[in-house]
């Protein structure tokens, strides 16, 4: 289907079975399923969960991945050669091209536009974020907001979410300084530039390439990932270095959830992050969560933590459907209106090794802050250095370091 701006999104839709009775045949609530990084629209294996609940389910392939001009013979020629990049989840572009389909399902009668729901994990756990952080809105490529309408001109809104391992500040997960506190109202990217994850990010950068389609270096400022990586990658110093400043500003203002204006509160949200996801940890949902308790203290959030996601994770089969279960509940509340009690608070599932082991909890709290009451300091006087040490063990190296080793 075309977009907004006339990019080609290839979309995958999975209806529940039409009514046996003969009443109508829609509109239905809408499930919006996202795919990860470098991946392409979910097939009906992954859509029967929500269909199987009565959703109608909607999944794409993001702009520069699958058949959204991220395909060999699509990226040389029409549009797709032109501007049919990927921009890395850009609220202005990737999320808006969501909205715009939603939209047309809206006005087409088969989803109902007050009860759309959005999940997804890492990439898109980043897209759920954003539009539930978005919820009743849309950012125009000028980086401005409006009221989220269909093409037909129907209101539309985000009636919950449930975003899997997701970031709310792309540039501090990709390369963090440790500014982000747990117990503090408001932890955005301050300071200095951090470190980079070098596996990780390099890991990412060479799936992208391989399976999308990346914008000529200079050719788009606002989606330069070839001139970004390589200014990353030279290495520090950053200070003073314009171009890794602006990317950090870029993702941070355009490519994550943490900075869409938030003076109204998102909608519902069931965030769920790993302990032992090293890119994309526990973190990236407490920035998000203690500050929209902070200015909307009624606001609908909950975090369920646990062992999964990208590399450490484990992933253990009873915890995820611990998950599944909660986000089910979820759903079936804020998009079917079943009198079924939301999940609250916080849960979390402690980290147990081997695999085989199960874990520990769930423990519950009413908030982050009841569940880890403090923080640990360790103070010692003098200057201490940290000696870059060759690991001779692989298991120990691979054991840190799942993608190189």
């Amino acid at each position: 289907m075309p977009s907004w701006d006339g990019i080609p999104i290839d979309v995958n839709l999975a209806l529940p079975p039409a009514p046996a009775g003969g009443g109508p045949d829609g509109p239905y609530p809408l499930i919006m399923a996202f795919h990860g990084w470098g991946g392409s629209e979910l097939g009906l294996g992954a859509l029967r969960r929500w269909t199987d609940q009565g959703y109608a389910a909607f999944s794409m392939s993001a702009r520069g991945f699958g058949r959204s001009c991220g395909a060999l013979d699509q990226r040389l020629i029409g549009v797709c050669a032109e501007r049919g990049w990927t921009h890395l989840m850009d609220t202005r572009f990737e999320v808006r091209d969501a909205q715009h389909l939603a939209g047309l399902l809206a006005d087409e009668g088969i989803a109902d536009p007050g009860a759309i729901g959005a999940t997804g994990g890492s990439y898109g756990g980043g897209m759920s974020m954003a539009l539930a952080a978005l919820r009743d809105r849309t950012m125009l490529p000028d980086g401005s907001l409006v009221p989220w309408r269909s093409p037909a001109g129907t209101p539309m809104r985000i009636a919950a979410a449930a975003p899997e391992i997701p970031w709310t500040d792309l540039a501090y997960a990709l390369v963090p300084n440790g500014s982000t506190l747990d117990y503090v109202a408001d932890a955005r990217y301050s300071g200095r530039i951090g470190v980079m994850k070098l596996t990780f990010v390099s890991a990412l950068f060479a799936a992208g390439a391989a399976t999308g389609h990346y914008a000529l270096p200079l050719v788009d400022p606002q989606a330069d990932l070839v001139t970004w990586y390589a200014a990353i990658t030279a290495g520090e110093p950053y200070d003073g270095n314009p171009v890794v400043e602006r990317v950090r500003a870029e993702l941070s203002a355009f490519h994550s959830s943490y900075a869409i204006d938030d003076s109204t509160p998102p909608a519902p949200l069931l965030i769920s992050n790993g302990w032992t996801d090293d890119v994309f940890p526990v973190d990236e949902a407490l920035r998000f969560y203690n500050r929209t308790r902070t200015r909307h203290p009624e606001a609908e959030i909950a975090l369920f933590l646990l062992d999964y996601g990208d590399q450490r994770g484990q992933g253990k089969d009873a915890d995820v459907d611990l998950l599944e279960e909660a986000q089910d509940r979820w759903f079936a509340h804020y998009l079917r209106g079943e009198p079924v009690e939301p999940p609250s608070g916080v849960t979390a599932l402690t980290q147990t090794c081997p695999k085989a082991a199960p874990s520990q909890g769930p423990y519950h709290a009413a908030s982050w802050a009841e569940l880890a009451p403090g923080e640990v300091r360790l103070q010692e006087p003098g200057p201490r250095t940290i000696l870059p040490v060759v690991a001779t063990d692989a298991l120990v190296g691979t054991a840190f370091d799942p993608i190189a080793g």
